[in-house]
């Protein structure tokens, strides 16, 4: 039987076009869901009028914040990431992890010892890879829409504009029913009551819903695509 496969395989046009192929060059795969709440943010830099914006976003409840910053140099980045990351995270607890862009500001962050005395753990994402980084990336385009919403005119930003533009993304009402501010403090909107819910449970239908948004590919055998 191995040799009459074999056979076959070996006279079969398709398969002896693809036995030259080389397999994929970055693997695509996704995530573990974290833990708990509160140990895996996105971080992303927003350009806007001259002004430089860091969006900070929590993956599970997807609760952003954001800072104006005066530059992209890392102990600006570095401090700025610890002030909107402590007011998320408990300082005691375990470590989290921040996925962020391989900017050169961020690269000189990955071993820094104040990060690392604060818990923080930078992943940087592929340079390659063109989906890198899409929990921020969807981040910064629903702040882009609020902004330009509260100004038209894209001119530049105060701190009470900002505030305004980022509670209206922790506002907005998610696929789960419930915004990013009422999953986060599970508190209703309008009555300040408590919402019955569980983190666990979150976490699990997140990720059921990721992974039924990105379908396995089809690929040969070959090659070494996984499930994206």
């Amino acid at each position: 039987m191995d040799k009459a496969i074999e056979r076959v395989v070996k006279s079969c046009t398709s398969c002896a076009a693809l036995s030259q192929t080389p397999p994929a060059r970055i693997e695509q795969s996704s995530y573990e869901p974290p833990n708990a709440v509160g140990i895996s943010f996105a971080a992303d830099v927003l350009k806007r009028s001259w002004q430089l914006i860091l969006v900070l976003r929590e993956s599970v409840m997807s609760y952003t914040s954001t800072m104006v910053i005066k530059d992209e140099r890392h102990h600006t980045l570095r401090d700025a990431l610890v002030q909107l990351y402590i007011q998320l995270h408990p300082l005691d607890g375990p470590p989290a992890v921040i996925r962020t862009d391989p900017a050169s500001g961020l690269k000189s962050l990955v071993n820094d010892q104040l990060l690392q005395h604060q818990r923080i753990v930078l992943e940087l994402g592929n340079p390659k890879n063109p989906n890198k980084n899409p929990m921020t990336e969807k981040a910064v385009q629903e702040l882009e829409i609020e902004l330009l919403r509260l100004d038209a005119l894209g001119s530049a930003l105060s701190e009470v504009t900002l505030a305004v533009a980022t509670a209206n993304v922790n506002f907005r009402i998610r696929s789960r029913g419930l915004s990013s501010r009422e999953l986060w403090y599970q508190r209703d909107h309008f009555t300040n009551r408590q919402l019955p819910m569980s983190d666990e449970e979150l976490i699990t239908k997140q990720h059921n819903q990721r992974l039924i948004n990105h379908p396995r590919s089809p690929v040969h055998p070959t090659s070494t695509y996984s499930q994206h």
